[in-house]
């Protein structure tokens, strides 16, 4: 029997890891609300929300002997890793998630293990506001992600962060020849929403509506939100953390004046950051 309240809190958490927290993220904002488990306790862990990101179940389906037994008289069991066929029974009860959406939050897994294994990054997904970005900034030259540092200055007031290549040196040896190549942190939002109302700009509904007919669960979920953005017609003014969650892929540092935002519908936009001019690409 499916309770409500319950259901209402697997659809939260399916639908903000496919906005782009992670599990870290999402289990600490359901412990600061207070929002009860199972259990009805608030004792939120990143391990619980990736088994119920991974858990069949809600999407009315079942795996059987998951797990064997090893020993009868002592009735110890094992995790099924492949000694034994395990069998899937779909629609065998109701589902609390669609399974487009259990789909898409399969891939939208598959796809940060793939991007953290591309760019060296430690992980694609930082708690806070401050840290949307960490992780998705890449070097145009070498691939490698960039990292923040702080610069300082004899006034306290002149410190500033900047975005520079991890690649630069590794151990003592210089690996990335680029020269100059950095960022500044206060720059990545105004340029990021630039781009952002750009692509939004444009008329890209009937684009973004053809591509839904071919596209896969994940892809499908993000051109909905895409969609569901531009036809609100209303231009983006202030930054808004969630959004570079929502719709951003990475951003690639080409050069001093060139950034390249790549979006989740597959667009990119080449920003000129020195005079905020974009191009769509």
């Amino acid at each position: 029997m499916i309770v409500p309240s319950e259901a209402k809190t697997v659809k939260r958490i399916y639908h903000d890891f496919l906005d782009g927290k992670g599990s870290v993220q999402i289990a600490e904002e359901l412990k600061e609300e207070g929002v009860p488990g199972w259990n009805g306790e608030s004792k939120w862990r990143a391990s619980t929300i990736e088994r119920m990101l991974e858990n069949e179940k809600y999407k009315g389906d079942v795996l059987m002997q998951k797990t064997y037994t090893v020993d009868f008289l002592t009735r110890k069991r094992m995790k099924n890793e492949g000694e034994l066929p395990m069998y899937l029974i779909e629609d065998n009860h109701p589902a609390i998630i669609e399974r487009d959406t259990w789909e898409a939050v399969q891939l939208e897994k598959q796809r940060r293990i793939a991007f953290v294994e591309e760019t060296g990054s430690k992980k694609m997904t930082y708690n806070g506001d401050d840290y949307v970005f960490f992780g998705k900034v890449i070097c145009g030259h070498c691939g490698s992600a960039f990292g923040r540092r702080t610069w300082h200055a004899n006034d306290p007031k002149a410190r500033r962060h900047v975005w520079l290549c991890k690649n630069r040196y590794v151990k003592g040896e210089k690996r990335c020849r680029v020269k100059n190549h950095h960022v500044n942190d206060l720059d990545l939002a105004p340029a990021f929403m630039k781009g952002l109302n750009e692509l939004l700009r444009k008329n890209n509904i009937k684009k973004w509506t053809e591509a839904k007919e071919q596209a896969d669960p994940l892809l499908n979920y993000k051109l909905d939100q895409f969609l569901e953005r531009a036809r609100s017609h209303q231009e983006l003014s202030d930054y808004q953390p969630e959004l570079v969650r929502r719709f951003l892929e990475r951003v690639v540092v080409e050069d001093k004046q060139t950034l390249r935002f790549h979006f989740l519908d597959e667009s990119v936009v080449e920003m000129d950051r020195l005079h905020l001019v974009g191009q769509i690409r």
